[in-house]
């Protein structure tokens, strides 16, 4: 059998093709905050890949709108955002800038996850004009619901139907990938809500009120007196002796506030720090949400023992 060199080399040659169009073939997704590109990845398995722009150690209302973020953008297909005003300092003018019309709000590329929260009536709202005066409040809702399992079970329909839009092939893996996901959270919320009941815990910024509405957990005060507002010495003593006098049971705050503020308060109120694990560049979702209620837990132990 006599073979032609020449037609293999071409077709070895167009086989590797093949193979790299395919490779590349996946659906590049950017995700403002660390857990929503974690959520994509628990639906999307092999068939995404994804990218954040607000570190876990970066306080996502200050983002530096880097340009070394565009070329992702403008090379994305799907771009998740937090939404209610979270990221409107610095995301905006990178969409403009990265020139990428599949990302464009209105497109089915713009996945303003927000949008699902605020109609299933999760978002935390104010039952008063918003002023300066309150500090740095969003009036359409707290953005910071991606602390909270509960709130993200709620967006996995809309990141599957936007998913399957762009990628139909593989609907079916983004659909059961999803229902495996919403199962694993359920078990997680159902395992912790009793367990977590009762809690009275402080935050640094108002971030956790969906986490703590969601379990049942009681949020006395925090230590910026309004968001957005640093602390004076006589809040910071209020927060301090509140704590000391057990009138909440430990301190959840994220690591990028101030670290100085946050020891002091927890040393002089004689409480347990919790700081929000900043999780790996691939995370599991669920992990890293049971890796903070795990902590949150011990708090309820220990209110128990004494």
């Amino acid at each position: 059998m006599i073979f032609n060199v020449k037609r293999i080399q071409m077709l070895m040659v167009l086989m590797v093709v093949w193979f790299a169009q395919t490779a590349s073939a996946k659906v590049k997704v950017v995700a403002t905050v660390p857990q929503f590109a974690w959520m994509v990845d628990a639906i999307g398995g092999e068939y995404v890949e994804t990218r954040y722009l607000a570190t876990p150690t970066q306080d996502p209302h200050y983002v530096d709108a880097r340009p070394s973020f565009i070329p992702y953008l403008n090379k994305a297909d799907m771009l998740v955002l937090a939404g209610l005003q979270l990221e409107a300092g610095w995301l905006p003018s990178l969409i403009q800038n990265a020139r990428n019309t599949k990302i464009n709000v209105g497109t089915v590329g713009y996945v303003d996850a927000s949008t699902v929260i605020q109609m299933k009536g999760i978002a935390m709202g104010l039952n008063q004009p918003v002023t300066r005066a309150l500090g740095d409040l969003h009036p359409g809702g707290n953005p910071h619901y991606y602390f909270d399992p509960y709130s993200m079970r709620a967006i996995i329909p809309f990141l599957v139907e936007r998913l399957s839009t762009i990628d139909p092939e593989h609907a079916l893996y983004y659909k059961e990938s999803a229902s495996e996901l919403d199962a694993r959270l359920t078990m997680l919320i159902e395992k912790y809500q009793p367990q977590l009941k009762g809690l009275k815990v402080v935050g640094y910024h108002l971030s956790f009120q969906n986490l703590f509405n969601t379990f049942g957990i009681e949020n006395p005060i925090n230590v910026e007196p309004f968001p957005g507002i640093p602390p004076s010495p006589k809040h910071i003593a209020k927060v301090s002796l509140l704590l000391k006098n057990k009138g909440a049971d430990g301190l959840l705050a994220e690591v990028y506030y101030p670290k100085k503020i946050i020891q002091t308060v927890a040393q002089i109120g004689q409480a347990t720090l919790i700081l929000v694990p900043p999780g790996q560049k691939k995370q599991d979702i669920v992990n890293w949400f049971e890796s903070i209620l795990k902590q949150l837990a011990k708090l309820k132990i220990a209110k128990g023992v004494s």
